[in-house]
């Protein structure tokens, strides 16, 4: 005779989950999110009251695999109760539900009826499966809800429609639907300071059983300590990759610490004496070109980045900056040529009128090479932004390797915009641009790569299951 369902999901994990990933099967980097299922468990059966939290965890690290696993145990260990599986798409969420339906199943839970929006359990209970918005009418919540990323994209993360949309469904829809034993657990990378998950922590919401909003489970790509959090499946060389990508989802998708579009791009810099600047190394000059020499009209500029040759540091070697039209700039474009012989100029260009000053110039002897721009002035920071601060596409540093002379007539003018630089609707941003520009084409640094620890092994996980 089979064992009661209950009983077959007090087995270890690894019982019951086909390895899909063997990386997954001993997930010790979300042991916190172990111990608070724990405490869902325990509502369940009566122990404590419901839990109201929300997790916040970097993306691709496996929280929407686990959450499949803890839902299909709590629907095997109490199949009389309705739990429910939301996410930001319709589509997904079934695609989900048919994965925690299978786990169910594979344990020895038995179904009446196997519909992905919603199967049920002889004993009455089972799952619905829904996506934001989506209608839920009919079907109350008496045991678990998880809303699994409830935002798709940066789009709707952005957009306070969507995020309105997305809280109004929650307080309204969702709320409509518990009972006084329901626990809800909000899932998710953050994308916005003003995601669902940061309305339902903000106290001023008093959203949950208490005034202080929903408790919050943090789990940063890299701790205070400098460590991984996954050392094995996304290692620190790795997770430098992203950061340098875009240092604005890597704060909101992998620190789970988003920032507001409009707040500060390039921090601390480190700073150096004109002496200190290297005269050897590879050299790379970046161009932003203006169309006016009107007061409020933007600056010609040519920034060069020079490597050192033995240290991983980059140096703002020299800035020229002009209220100059692109013909007149010309003439500083070939001291610069005739100074650095080699080294390559760079213009992103974005428009036709530029893409006409770059021709004119090229065919006046200045060896410019036009890159389409592509993206905006933001994204385009990125990379050189990850530098400034201490990261590159192989290396972390602290502080930023790159250096700036402090004692050059140009550092000011050249620090202050780097200062004030926001990436929405900045005044000034010619040095900025000019120096993403001299970045993308820098050879980078060559040597050893960053040395990865072995990731910590629990068996507090392997117990909760």
């Amino acid at each position: 005779m089979a064992p009661p369902v209950a009983a077959t999901f007090r087995r270890p994990l690894t019982e019951y989950f086909p390895a899909v990933s063997p990386r997954l099967q001993y997930p010790e980097w979300l042991q916190p999110l172990a111990d608070d299922w724990a405490e869902v468990e325990a509502a369940l059966r009566g122990e404590r009251d419901p839990v109201f939290k929300c997790w916040s965890v970097p993306t691709q690290h496996g929280k929407s695999t686990f959450a499949e696993h803890a839902l299909s145990k709590v629907v095997g260990q109490f199949p009389h109760l309705n739990h429910m599986y939301l996410s930001y798409a319709a589509q997904l969420a079934l695609k989900k539900s048919r994965n925690i339906r299978g786990i169910y199943t594979r344990a020895g839970g038995q179904l009446s009826i196997e519909a992905n929006a919603a199967w049920e359990t002889p004993q009455g209970g089972g799952l619905v499966a829904a996506g934001v918005g989506g209608g839920i009418a009919g079907n109350p919540a008496t045991g678990v809800v998880i809303i699994d990323d409830p935002h798709a994209n940066r789009q709707q993360a952005e957009s306070l429609l969507y995020r309105d949309r997305a809280w109004d469904w929650l307080t309204g829809d969702v709320y409509q639907r518990i009972h006084p034993q329901t626990s809800i657990i909000i899932i998710g990378s953050r994308w916005h300071p003003d995601d669902v998950i940061g309305r339902a922590i903000d106290p001023e919401n008093k959203l949950g059983d208490n005034e202080q909003g929903y408790e919050y489970t943090r789990l940063p790509a890299i701790n205070d300590a400098g460590e991984a959090l996954w050392a094995e499946g996304m290692p620190l060389e790795l997770l430098a990759k992203k950061r340098a990508a875009s240092e604005y989802d890597w704060w909101s998708l992998y620190m789970q610490s988003p920032r507001r579009k409009g707040g500060q791009v390039f921090g601390t810099p480190t700073l150096c004496d004109l002496a200190d600047v290297p005269t050897q190394g590879a050299v790379s000059i970046g161009i932003d070109l203006a169309y006016s020499k009107k007061t409020h009209a933007d600056f010609s500029v040519a920034v060069v980045l020079r490597r050192h040759p033995n240290l991983k540091r980059i140096y703002v070697e020299h800035v020229v900056r002009k209220q100059v039209r692109a013909p007149e700039f010309k003439v500083d474009l070939l001291r610069l040529r005739d100074r650095y012989p080699g080294a390559p100029m760079t213009f992103h260009s974005g428009y036709g009128g530029e893409k006409g000053n770059s021709d004119w110039l090229k065919d006046s002897g200045v060896p410019l090479t036009e890159e389409h721009a592509g993206t905006d002035k933001l994204a385009r920071a990125q990379p050189f932004a990850a530098a400034w601060n201490g990261v590159d596409d192989e290396y972390m540093s602290e502080p930023g390797y790159i250096f700036v002379p402090g004692d050059a007539p140009w550092s000011r003018a050249y620090l202050t915009e780097l200062e004030a630089f926001t990436g929405v609707g900045d005044v000034r941003d010619d040095q900025v641009d000019a120096s993403g520009s001299a970045f993308s084409r820098l050879p980078m640094f060559s040597g050893p790569r960053l040395k990865v620890g072995t990731p910590r092994r629990s068996s507090g996980l392997r117990k909760a299951f």
